[in-house]
């Protein structure tokens, strides 16, 4: 078991954990989340990060996705292609897509789309990124005992303003 802690766990669209300790197995199932404020000790064999911690990224395009089933509540943003300067989101939840769920060739394309979303949420960024596209294909990606996830770090965000920096970079957290 590898036990990781970062500044912030995105587990969830809207869930954000602080001082929160992700237990994971060499085959990404989650096996607990351990409060720090909890904690009199720090944990062995306790591995530090700088970043949020999100389950993996999803790409609708790969998983073949049917876009004429997409609700009207989504706004679907191919960052491969033509960005719009400004996004708007109308009331509507972001899905952001670049054709791939390899972390470092999604950052590639985040870099490309980062001014479009400096007015965007670095959390609303993961979600639209890792969680709705899961919750479009029927697949719970959750970070939550008993789940098996592929485990990623966003680095070098502006924490304390919640926003995308442009070094941006998304890894596999082992």
């Amino acid at each position: 078991m590898n036990r990781v802690v970062s500044q912030l766990m995105l587990t969830a669209p809207d869930q954000l954990l602080r001082h929160t300790v992700l237990e994971i197995s060499e085959n990404g199932r989650v096996s607990q989340l351990i409060s720090l404020n909890d904690m009199k000790s720090e944990t062995a064999a306790t591995i530090f990060r700088d970043g949020i911690i999100s389950a993996g990224i999803v790409s609708l395009k790969l998983r073949a996705y049917d876009f004429q089933q997409m609700p009207d509540q989504f706004l679907y943003i191919d960052i491969t292609n033509c960005i719009p300067e400004k996004i708007d989101l109308q009331n509507r939840i972001l899905i952001l897509d670049a054709h791939t769920e390899n972390p470092t060739e999604f950052s590639l394309h985040l870099h490309k789309a980062s001014n479009s979303l400096s007015d965007i949420n670095v959390a609303d960024i993961i979600a639209a990124t890792c969680y709705m596209p899961a919750l479009l294909c029927n697949f719970n990606n959750e970070i939550r005992p008993g789940n098996s996830i592929n485990a990623i770090i966003w680095e070098n965000c502006n924490l304390p303003d919640k926003k995308l920096t442009s070094n941006v970079s998304i890894a596999n957290l082992y």
